[in-house]
């Protein structure tokens, strides 16, 4: 069996942890820090108020990294790095995040995916959404 190979798209550093964008063949577009072995789905992560407190989490409620200690402005950094929305609980969240609000990320994808269109054209932007990462960021148009 071969293992899945993932490529680093962007990095960051907040709150003194390194926060990078990966593509990867299984998983699709990844937020990933090794300081706490966080790994969350791109198109299926936020940022939710949970009882323990604000926590980066994928499909709903599955806390990935407890963000609690960052201050304010660090969750805001966050935030805007890799265009999460926020939500004050669990039932407002989304299954799937619609993205029309990409910033950052959303460029270092596009830049990342046309210097490297063959990986990118290969690889699911999300192992539950059928469309590879270059076909997201660089829709046809319509003729």
């Amino acid at each position: 069996m071969r293992i899945p190979k993932s490529y680093d798209i962007y990095s960051t550093k907040i709150a003194g942890v390194k926060f990078s964008l990966i593509a990867h063949e299984v998983y699709g577009v990844i937020i990933h820090s090794s300081n706490f072995y966080c790994r969350a789905e791109l198109m299926h992560s936020s940022i939710v108020e949970l009882k323990e407190g604000w926590c980066l989490v994928r499909f709903r409620s599955e806390s990935v990294m407890n963000i609690a200690s960052f201050t304010e402005n660090e969750i805001k950094q966050l935030k805007n790095e890799f265009s999460l929305l926020s939500y004050k609980n669990e039932f407002e969240t989304p299954f799937t995040n619609t993205y029309s609000n990409f910033n950052v990320s959303s460029n270092e994808i596009s830049r990342w995916s046309k210097r490297h269109p063959r990986i990118a054209k290969r690889i699911r932007v999300s192992p539950y959404i059928n469309t590879s990462i270059f076909d997201f960021f660089h829709p046809t148009s319509p003729s």
